[in-house]
């Protein structure tokens, strides 16, 4: 919703902005096993561990606001800095 609000209303966001949740730590207080990464050197071992487990796992990725793997998000962010040049 975020990249919709920047794209198309000039990014004037309205409840997009959530606290903070680690949801690696609540996983882990349900008896899970919760695993954090922060970066991707990190993200190989920790999908390992969670496969590898004998409970469920929860592996909790934390990435950039502004990156994307949609493809069109990227090419419409792309397109606003043109426009701002």
């Amino acid at each position: 919703i975020k990249y919709w609000q920047r794209i198309f209303f000039d990014e004037n966001y309205c409840s997009v902005d959530l606290s903070e949740v680690n949801f690696a730590e609540v996983a882990n207080g349900f008896g899970l096993l919760g695993i954090r990464v922060n970066n991707s050197e990190e993200l190989r071992e920790a999908l390992e561990r969670a496969i590898s487990s004998s409970i469920s796992a929860v592996v909790d990725v934390r990435t950039e606001v502004w990156e994307t793997p949609i493809f069109a998000y990227r090419e419409a962010l792309s397109r606003l800095g043109e426009r701002s040049s």
